[in-house]
């Protein structure tokens, strides 16, 4: 997976050191048997400035489109997601990934 701001050789890198296997159960209940842990790639110093170089570019130069940026990130996780993250996990990614649905969370 190859994309213009991450190599194969910084996805393998990620991989080998963060991705762990086995069974897992995530803080929302779900059960999982693949999991990247960030603290594993946040240890280790030169791997997290090598994602951080790959992602500087993502981040616009100018003052007033990074400011909107931040602003779009913090209002999609403090306003967008807890009024409509339920909703969409409900009716969209839990029928499709064949997992429970609660439809009194989805309400």
């Amino acid at each position: 997976m190859t994309t213009d701001h991450c190599p194969d050789t910084l996805v393998d890198r990620i991989n080998a050191i963060a991705r762990i296997t086995g069974s897992f159960t995530l803080r929302s209940g779900q059960t999982a048997t693949e999991y990247f842990d960030k603290y594993r790639f946040e240890a280790d110093p030169i791997l997290l400035r090598d994602i951080a170089a790959a992602l500087t570019p993502l981040i616009p130069a100018d003052a007033k489109h990074r400011g909107r940026v931040v602003w779009f990130d913090e209002y999609a996780d403090t306003i967008v997601m807890p009024a409509f993250g339920p909703i969409f996990w409900n009716r969209a990614l839990a029928p499709r990934m064949k997992l429970p649905v609660d439809e009194a969370a989805a309400a």
